[in-house]
């Protein structure tokens, strides 16, 4: 079976940053130069990201937060708010935030056991 073949660019700053992590992009580019390669700084972040030196976001981290963001605005949106008139009333708007409470609750679980599984697919 065939190998996949990288870009001998990016070969070439993994292989400098594998030898001396603390290199800088300009650093990089002038020996990439003298080697007859010329490199760009998404090369230079991609190296640093593939050899640890930098720290990533899993992949979609962007649209979990995106969606816990969302269903908490619309549980917030769900708490009651208004002043009862009599105590059988007020009793009634305790029982119903109550409830409002323990179904935000547990969008609240259920979203946090979705991140939990995303990051242990990621690990």
């Amino acid at each position: 079976m065939a190998e996949k073949k990288g870009s001998p660019a990016f070969t070439f700053v993994v292989e400098q940053l594998k030898e001396s992590p603390d290199l800088s992009f300009s650093e990089v580019k002038l020996k990439a130069a003298e080697a007859g390669l010329k490199i760009y700084p998404i090369l230079y972040g991609r190296a640093k990201a593939l050899l640890g030196l930098v720290p990533v976001a899993p992949r979609g981290s962007k649209k979990v937060a995106k969606k816990v963001r969302k269903s908490s605005q619309k549980d917030a949106a769900a708490v009651p708010s208004a002043s009862p008139d009599t105590p059988l009333e007020s009793l009634s708007a305790v029982i119903e935030a109550m409830k409002a409470c323990e179904l935000q609750r547990e969008a609240y679980r259920k979203t946090l056991e979705e991140i939990a599984e995303i990051i242990r697919r990621a690990l």
